[in-house]
């Protein structure tokens, strides 16, 4: 597929979210020098900036551009500041911040009417600092102007050659760029999800259902955006054999719980992926060896995937030949600082 008909396919998705930090600079005559000075305590001033608010106060606000962030996400990939979507995707990400923009605007109403009973609150809580806050305090309208959520949508359509060839450059990056974002979900999943799982022992809890919306989650992002990489599709299959393992009620166990590690595994690196792809890793036989050989096993331990699939998710090597209790408790998988579906 040449790259001006992905391009076709897509639509840039972009907001601008401005929420109020609710701190001001901390001026010299805020801090207290000298014999018996000291300074503010931590929940009212740090790192040089006072907080002329109680910080609970602007949770929601937190709390609703984290939802519009995970929307575009769980939709699309970053791209050009903003989130290139599928175009059959648009209208779904569109009235999903509509949706947040009426919440926005409602929790601001509410958030101003009760501003100046949260101001004086806040400085009646910083005892002799009251007066630094008081002083720096802002008027409902100066706060007002300080928060604003809007966003927008539009084709990508560059008036010059060199632009063009400069977007098509990114969009010809995109495939890997989500491929890597899907190995960084795998890891992920695995450390937190599957880590701590005494995998073979029948009085486990076992892998809950609630975590099969993450797989969901990404399943569907790679179908919609299919038309980037060919290597999604395979994936999604992947992912729909996993999915199927959970069933659908009460926890993962046994060799469903087998088939849902392999897939994970799996999708723990770009080489056992491409592995995968071409055949030569076969998840439900791998997870169906696995179980059986781990039933035949006096210590009950977990039979090690292919050596390749180890190496490449930096698993260590010695791990499977601990008793079951102590393998995926060793697990140490490197994780990046942020997670793009999450």
């Amino acid at each position: 597929m040449s790259t001006q008909t992905i391009i076709e396919q897509l639509c840039l998705v972009d907001f601008d979210f401005d929420l109020w930090s609710g701190k001001a600079k901390l001026d010299k005559k805020d801090i207290k020098l000298g014999k018996g000075g000291e300074l503010p305590p931590e929940e009212l001033a740090s790192l040089g900036l006072k907080k002329l608010i109680n910080p609970a106060r602007l949770r929601p606000f937190v709390n609703l551009r984290a939802r519009a962030e995970r929307l575009c996400e769980q939709h699309g990939t970053g791209f050009l500041g903003g989130y290139a979507i599928p175009e059959k995707s648009a209208d779904k990400v569109l009235e999903g911040l509509k949706e947040i923009k009426v919440e926005f605007d409602k929790a601001l109403s509410i958030f101003l009417l009760h501003y100046r009973n949260a101001v004086e609150e806040w400085v009646g809580s910083a005892k002799e600092y009251s007066e630094a806050v008081l002083n720096a305090s802002l008027t409902i309208p100066e706060v007002k102007q300080r928060f604003g959520f809007d966003f927008w949508s539009y084709k990508i359509n560059p008036v010059f050659q060199e632009e063009a060839d400069k977007i098509n450059s990114i969009v010809e990056g995109l495939g890997p760029k989500i491929i890597s974002e899907v190995i960084e979900e795998a890891q992920e999943f695995f450390a937190k999800r599957l880590a701590q799982l005494n995998i073979n022992d029948p009085s486990s809890e076992g892998l809950g259902q609630k975590s099969k919306s993450i797989l969901i989650g990404i399943r569907n992002k790679l179908e919609g955006l299919r038309f980037l990489d060919s290597r999604f599709m395979p994936i999604v299959e992947l992912l729909d054999t996993a999915i199927s393992a959970y069933g659908k009620r009460g926890t993962v166990q046994g060799k469903n719980l087998y088939i849902v590690f392999s897939a994970i595994l799996t999708l723990s690196s770009e080489n056992s992926i491409n592995s995968y792809i071409n055949g030569q890793i076969d998840v439900e036989f791998d997870a169906d060896t696995r179980f059986w050989a781990s039933q035949s096993t006096q210590e009950n331990t977990l039979v090690a995937p292919d050596d390749e699939i180890v190496k490449e998710a930096n698993i260590p090597a010695d791990l499977f030949s601990a008793p079951i209790s102590q393998q995926l408790q060793t697990v140490n998988i490197p994780l990046t600082e942020q997670s793009s579906w999450f």
